[in-house]
């Protein structure tokens, strides 16, 4: 008899779109189908839906009205047992805690894949229960090694296994993109010179510390212009769009909101900019290095592990505009130095963050979890 795959119940917080969302859509893409089945558990309509269904993936829209709202648990409980799911896999910390609980609930074991610090959340109140639960994980997944070190020791719970798994990219989507195209929908000219960041407009991003920057290379007559590319999420936005008028950028400066476009805006960059104040891994700036653009990124984290300084692209003191505007000014007044950098990302990018090593990881993790 042919031996039947498996099945891996996935749940996540959001809809996206955002960067723990895209690895939760491809990693139930690019599952290898005689081993895994995924199905997915997701809040609501919105982006990630869209994507899963077009994708084939089965998926479930779940949403929870409380911390403990029991017909949740009750409605999981029943998806496993209807698919006879093997094993749970959360994503993001609410998830994974989701599922911890859910695994005592229904005798199987779970997953989690933590993506960066914001959401630990260590001073408030329910720490030490979230703590608690999370030991009943078979293992957790931390996307970089600096977010591994960062929170295993914020979590200090003894025995826990770990791993670290990179996120992948489909890097093939980055190399035949529409430059022209991008810049004329916000009316660039195509011999402008344009940096560009993507990302939710929120405080993590450090998108104020990119508007000081640009704001001090205009100030010395460089004619550059900036695009940011990301949903307005919060009080963080309107903040961001007054800074920029404040600043005198308003004719300098494009909030284009969310894109379905990426590889097309990446495309359309001169230099990517990554300003963030913290980031497990930031999965934009490796599309950005796949699409050969150069980068300019802060030490926040994920970043020092993506790219070889001097070698795949420029590493910044976090937080500083003043360094963000030099290594800027830099690659502005050396295109050779540009080119080398952004051929030198998109090999980096090709060799090690790929889907399939992505899935090959996490499926031997599934296949140690379900034994």
């Amino acid at each position: 008899m042919t031996k039947q795959p498996r099945t891996v119940l996935a749940v996540i917080e959001t809809d996206g779109p955002g960067g723990a969302e895209t690895v939760f859509l491809e990693l139930l893409r690019n599952l290898d189908p005689a081993r895994w089945r995924g199905i997915a558990v997701i809040p609501g309509t919105g982006w990630l839906h869209d994507q899963l269904v077009h994708s084939g993936v089965e998926t479930y829209i779940v949403p929870e009205r409380s911390t403990l709202d029991y017909r949740y648990f009750a409605r999981l409980a029943r998806l496993v047992r209807h698919h006879h799911v093997s094993l749970l896999h959360g994503h993001l910390l609410g998830s994974s805690i989701r599922v911890a609980m859910l695994s005592r609930l229904v005798g199987i074991p779970a997953i989690a894949t933590l993506h960066g610090a914001a959401d630990i959340g260590q001073r408030e109140r329910f720490f030490a229960i979230k703590r608690l639960l999370l030991r009943r994980l078979c293992r957790v997944v931390y996307v970089s090694q600096s977010l591994s070190v960062e929170l295993h020791e914020q979590l200090d719970i003894p025995g826990l296994s770990s791993t670290v798994i990179p996120n992948g990219i489909d890097a093939s989507r980055f190399r035949s993109a529409g430059r022209s195209s991008f810049r004329a929908s916000l009316g660039i000219a195509d011999d402008e010179f344009v940096v560009g960041s993507v990302g939710n407009l929120n405080a993590a991003k450090g998108f104020d510390v990119l508007l000081r920057a640009v704001a001090l290379i205009r100030s010395q007559g460089v004619k550059l212009r900036a695009v940011i590319v990301g949903d307005d999420i919060g009080r963080e936005s309107a903040a961001l769009r007054a800074m920029h008028r404040t600043l005198g950028l308003s004719d300098a400066v494009i909030f284009t909101g969310f894109r379905k476009d990426i590889p097309d805006a990446l495309a359309s960059f001169d230099i990517y900019a990554l300003t963030s104040r913290s980031e497990g891994f930031a999965i934009s700036l490796v599309e950005a290095m796949a699409a050969a653009c150069p980068v300019v990124a802060t030490r926040c984290g994920g970043p020092e592990y993506i790219v070889d300084h001097e070698e795949t692209g420029i590493l910044v003191e976090n937080g500083s505009p003043e360094a963000v505007a030099e290594a800027l000014l830099r690659l502005y007044e050396d295109p050779r130095l540009a080119t080398r950098l952004g051929n030198a990302a998109r090999a980096s990018v090709t060799e090690r963050y790929t889907l399939d090593a992505q899935a090959l990881l996490y499926q031997k993790e599934y296949d140690s979890c379900a034994r």
